[in-house]
């Protein structure tokens, strides 16, 4: 199978999050991720078909970022 002479997509990703900086240089983030088949790709493809349950489709996610300035923080030294 080509997906190269087709547009049409297959997957749908949907995220939500927080984020809460701790210090000037630390955040820690939350997300939430869920995956979606779209069209043809949405249908049943037999038992070993994982669908979109699960750590499949559904999944969450927790992160630390340190930052060691840089640009973005540059405009932050009022």
């Amino acid at each position: 199978m080509s997906y190269l002479g087709s547009m049409e997509p297959i997957a749908y990703d949907r995220s939500i999050g927080i984020g809460i900086q701790v210090t000037h240089n630390l955040q820690l983030r939350a997300t939430q991720h869920q995956v979606d088949y779209l069209g043809r790709y949405s249908k049943s493809l037999g038992p070993a078909d994982l669908g979109t349950n699960g750590p499949y489709g559904l999944y969450a996610t927790v992160g630390v970022r340190w930052s060691f300035g840089g640009y973005a923080q540059a405009g932050n030294t009022q």
